[in-house]
């Protein structure tokens, strides 16, 4: 059989999450935008189908529906697929529409008392409604939930569905491995008042930022500065609309860039064949309203522009993530933040406390930076005084450190002992353990997911802690 070599920490991750699913439980595995999610589930579902247990993947979007698909062909695993206007056929792996499934319940409920496992892409995604409706039916089925964000803006914990954290390597590490690639942050200053936009589950309310951004003096400032740091090279602009998106593709094009818009209503032979033009270089610049944040894989794109304030972490990270995908001629993406996402967020590879129980996401994160010549936001790192890109002098400490959603400023230091034991207890190990600053906060950690002593005396020692 061919396949891809998996690498070192997808086997890894592949044994784990078949541990927990020997046990009965319903893992969440987590591993960030870029680091092969799919091929991981992919290989699970093999091995798991393999075993007599009919497998169902879950998606959202075509894209993903399809790039699963594709996958299994590469194994030569043969599956069915499930969405509109598609027959169902008998298979050992299927992979599902949850649109097409939740629309057709009854007709589909014979097929779905036979699924052994169901793997749940875009995970963040799975508690609602039509999931749990159709999870209600999947009553003889294990979960395995897939994420790169495995929180919401809304606060909702997704230990409603999943009650394991599996955890793969953190997005520095897999930089720092080049299993993905860098990316530089620049933020010029727009100074936009979002004072008064409403919010609306946990994010902004899409009408009234369109009211505000979609105009000339926002656009024409994001183009000129597409212009200076990454003039031609593959771009997309994350906008709020589709309106919005037509009014930034007119921008580029009138500045002398190939560019168009591409959003999820459009015909889906004419979406696909705009995301080939970026690929192959006919286009080099997309501008995209809820699509190029999940799932869309162009990997030669180099370049990212946000237009689209945002509360949410998750989809500053979605977004974020699609230019770390390596590929040929590609040493580093760019990040062109016209909207203020990183200092609302924090970098792209910070390590985030989460848990499965929920609760609005942590914004206890590093400070940052911002040159005030070039725009460049890096850390605040008290031991650099220059700008790395044009040598400006940085003011020592001059942003304050990011804040909660609640009434003020996080002490780093302190948010081990900021969550609450039911927190400790359905938090990722690997996130714990790196957000972990004292002997103090390993007891707590031990005794919210009952660890022995000797355990917290190990982990003191690797971390060069008094114990």
């Amino acid at each position: 059989m061919s396949r891809r070599q998996l690498r070192p920490y997808q086997v890894e991750d592949r044994e784990k999450i078949l541990r927990v699913l020997r046990q009965r439980r319903h893992p969440l595995y987590v591993l960030p935008t870029g680091g092969g999610k799919t091929t991981t589930f992919v290989e699970v579902a093999e091995i798991v189908s393999g075993a007599g247990w009919p497998t169902l993947i879950l998606t959202h979007r075509w894209e993903l529906l399809s790039q699963a698909s594709q996958t299994l062909h590469r194994l030569r695993l043969p599956h069915g697929l499930i969405y509109p206007g598609r027959m169902l056929a008998q298979d050992d792996v299927y992979v599902a529409s949850i649109d097409t499934l939740a629309s057709r319940l009854d007709n589909y409920a014979p097929f779905l008392k036979k699924i052994r496992l169901v793997i749940v892409d875009e995970a963040h995604h799975a508690v609602c409604g039509k999931y749990m409706r159709v999870f209600d039916v999947l009553d003889r089925a294990l979960r395995l939930g897939v994420t790169a964000t495995p929180f919401r803006a809304d606060g909702t914990g997704l230990g409603l569905v999943f009650d394991t954290a599996v955890e793969g390597p953190s997005m520095s590490w897999l930089t720092e491995q080049a299993y993905l690639v860098p990316v530089d942050i620049y933020a010029p200053p727009l100074h936009l008042d979002l004072r008064s936009v409403r919010i609306s589950c946990g994010d902004y309310s899409t009408s009234e930022l369109e009211r505000i951004l979609n105009n000339p003096q926002v656009t024409e400032p994001a183009v000129q500065q597409y212009a200076r740091l990454a003039s031609g090279r593959p771009g997309i602009f994350f906008c709020v609309s589709r309106a919005h998106c037509v009014h930034v593709a007119e921008q580029l094009t009138k500045a002398g860039y190939a560019a168009a818009p591409v959003d999820g209503k459009m015909p889906e032979e004419v979406r696909n064949a705009r995301l080939k033009g970026l690929a192959d270089g006919t286009l080099q610049a997309l501008t995209s309203c809820e699509l190029v944040s999940e799932g869309t894989d162009v990997p030669n794109v180099e370049v990212g522009v946000m237009l689209r304030p945002t509360k949410s972490t998750g989809l500053f990270q979605q977004q974020g993530g699609r230019f770390t995908r390596p590929s040929v001629g590609k040493a580093r993406g760019i990040l062109i933040d016209m909207v203020g996402n990183t200092l609302e967020h924090g970098m792209l590879d910070e390590e985030r406390a989460w848990s499965l129980d929920g609760g609005h996401e942590h914004r206890d994160v590093t400070p940052v930076h911002r040159c005030r010549s070039c725009f460049r936001v890096t850390r605040v790192d008290d031991r650099r005084q220059h700008c790395q890109d044009c040598g400006e002098a940085l003011p020592a400490r001059k942003l304050a450190a990011l804040c909660t959603p609640d009434d003020g400023k996080v002490n780093r230091r302190r948010v081990i002992a900021s969550m609450s034991d039911d927190q400790l207890k359905t938090g990722g190990y690997r996130t714990l353990m790196r957000l972990a600053r004292s002997v103090d906060d390993l007891e707590r950690i031990a005794r919210a997911k009952n660890y022995h002593r000797g355990w917290v005396r190990y982990q003191a020692k690797e971390k060069g802690l008094a114990a």
